[in-house]
């Protein structure tokens, strides 16, 4: 196991980069249903685990702070684990596609014993899981909100413009009530500028979140990475499933900003 350490910005936290193999790795829905899961492995002592104490150690640490393992949605598994000796614990929606001795790259911030997981990365498929709604570094997301606000200024400046292009033949409208409502037609497109920067400062946290995650895990220009170019799908033993694919981000990311390959 490897660390590294990356500035978190919020309320000086500190993101660590733990690499290694996943191992007594557990998965379920429910947080309750998770520390059942166990506590029934520790009491079974099953030969199959390598080494007892390590998950004895894992249930004692999530059984003396059961709060910090209690993040039960709809769209998401909870699981943890071991990685170097460490346990960690983490809630993700892809997180039932790990599979125990998965070589793996996590990064997280330490509560008591734990490490709490905030992003994980398996090694073999380069899946990326990241927090809900983090996704983009600081400048990243900045500039996609703002092609969203262009985007539907031109579309309401498109809809309004040819709506009077073809009302003029129905009102017979003078000079300065044209000019009038041609202004009007291009204020109101205006708006989704202030709008979509309402929507940026609302969000601006989870990309100073994704900032701090991708320094932690070494990638070049983590201010302006965008993971989303790299969602695809990817087949698997069930249906398949959609999720981030590092690899994939990073060639489109090193070519969008000329990076050379290190």
């Amino acid at each position: 196991m490897t660390q590294h350490t990356s500035n978190f910005p919020f309320e000086g936290v500190e993101l660590v980069l733990l690499e290694g193999e996943i191992s007594h790795l557990h998965v379920d829905r429910s947080s309750a249903d998770l520390m059942e899961t166990v506590q029934k492995s520790v009491a079974r002592q099953d030969a199959r685990w390598a080494a007892t104490t390590a998950l004895t150690a894992m249930y004692d640490a999530l059984k003396a702070a059961p709060y910090q393992v209690s993040e039960d949605y709809d769209d998401s598994f909870n699981f943890v684990g071991v990685i170097g000796g460490q346990v960690v614990y983490g809630s993700f929606e892809n997180a039932d596609k790990i599979k125990n001795l998965d070589k793996v790259k996590a990064v997280g911030f330490k509560v008591g014993s734990l490490y709490s997981i905030q992003s994980l990365l398996v090694v073999k498929n380069d899946l990326l899981m990241l927090p809900t709604l983090t996704f983009a570094g600081k400048r990243a997301f900045s500039r996609s909100c703002m092609k969203v606000a262009w985007r539907c200024c031109l579309f309401v400046w498109l809809f309004f413009f040819v709506a009077l292009y073809f009302s003029l033949d129905m009102f017979a409208l003078r000079p300065d009530k044209l000019h009038f409502m041609a202004g009007l037609c291009f204020a109101i497109g205006l708006i989704n500028f202030p709008l979509e920067y309402q929507t940026y400062r609302s969000m601006k946290y989870h990309a100073l979140y994704a900032t701090a995650i991708f320094e932690a895990y070494g990638l070049p220009r983590p201010d302006d990475l965008d993971v989303r170019a790299g969602m695809t799908f990817y087949a698997d033993e069930r249906y398949g499933f959609a999720g981030i694919n590092l690899r994939i981000a990073l060639e489109k990311h090193r070519k969008k900003y000329r990076i050379l390959d290190q």
